[in-house]
């Protein structure tokens, strides 16, 4: 059903695209805390998503979106799972006192905005999955057997103890906004030593609510500006006169390159992963309410490169505060990205 259900969505996609765009791009990134600093495959333990992005379709979905002279649309669609575990994995039966384990698999549907001359971007994403099912579970048994990753981890024995277990809906949107502070415009230059911008995000609905506020800050940029991190081959705005315009001539670049930083607090509303079902509850075990921590730090470092604006890698470090009381003092794990583009952006 899911597969002929994003089926469906691409062939709609390509009947429904804005005029005079064209483009596809596929992101696959993978989350791993073996891509950490000493972790042994617990707590987040790891993810996958795989994204389709193409010119924005037509539908008016339930998407942010405001008028900007020079604007970009990008809708995107997508699959992936993630995991979380405690540190005990030996054991069958529930650890008290320690992470639960809990796991979604999801379907995302969603629409960034780039608003170059003001050098904007909005993110904004649906999310449909389901909680408790038994792939997440069986896809780390499998790693750990097998030994992926140099993991010598035991087998994990408790994944029938997981939130949700058998299977149970997640509704969840999520908007995360970023404004450009130390440059008038968003277009790319040969070299930009730094460039600062704050961002805000909020996840509303039964997996997680959350509100969060940061800044993110890029160094070293070589033909990079801030929508490099989500998006190649970006035009480059330029001013004649009065006027702004888009300068094809420097849209091909053969590198794009930037380091990256972004610490930001999260106030935590929910979270499903800890808590519990939001309704109908019967998890077998689950953190208590008032042992959740409210207030988190959370940071994500890492660079992103672009070869020839078809090829993109990242490399992204994340790191998160205890969440609750007796859980882990500090939480780190990696992800890595890989995008490429078979269809080349045109934006004339």
């Amino acid at each position: 059903m899911k597969k002929i259900m994003l089926l469906l969505l691409l062939f709609s996609a390509s009947k429904n695209m804005s005029q005079g765009t064209k483009g596809f791009q596929v992101v696959i990134t993978h989350d791993n805390d073996f891509l950490g600093l000493g972790n042994e495959d617990e707590n987040y333990t790891g993810g996958l998503k795989v994204e389709a992005l193409f010119p924005e379709m037509k539908t008016k979905w339930l998407f942010i979106k405001y008028k900007s002279e020079h604007s970009l649309n990008v809708s995107r669609i997508g699959l992936g799972a993630t995991a979380y575990t405690p540190q005990d994995l030996a054991e069958a039966a529930v650890v008290t006192g320690d992470r639960p384990y809990a796991s979604l698999l999801f379907l995302n549907f969603g629409n960034n905005f780039y608003a170059m001359d003001r050098a904007e971007m909005v993110q904004s994403e649906f999310i449909v999955g389901l909680m408790g099912t038994s792939i997440p579970g069986n896809a780390q048994s499998h790693l750990h057997e097998n030994h992926w990753f140099g993991s010598e981890r035991p087998i994990p024995r408790g994944w029938d103890n997981q939130i949700g277990y058998n299977g149970s809906l997640i509704l969840n949107y999520n908007t995360r906004f970023q404004k450009q502070i130390t440059r008038a415009d968003g277009s790319d230059t040969d070299f930009n030593c730094f460039i600062a911008s704050g961002v805000g995000k909020i996840d509303i609905g039964n997996y997680m609510i959350n509100l969060q506020a940061g800044m993110k800050f890029n160094f070293i940029n070589i033909n990079s500006g801030i929508f490099q991190d989500s998006y190649v081959n970006m035009p480059t705005l330029i001013k004649e006169g009065k006027e702004i315009k888009y300068d094809y001539k420097e849209q091909n670049r053969k590198f794009r390159f930037s380091f990256f930083a972004e610490p930001n607090i999260r106030f935590v509303g929910y979270n499903a992963t800890l808590e519990g079902l939001m309704f109908n509850d019967k998890s077998a075990y689950t953190i208590d309410h008032s042992d959740v921590k409210r207030v988190l730090f959370e940071f994500n470092a890492g660079f992103n490169m672009t070869i020839c604006d078809f090829l993109s890698l990242k490399y992204a470090h994340f790191g998160r505060s205890r969440e609750f009381e007796g859980g882990k003092s500090f939480h780190n794990w990696g992800a890595v990205t890989i995008g490429f583009s078979p269809a080349r952006w045109n934006y004339k």
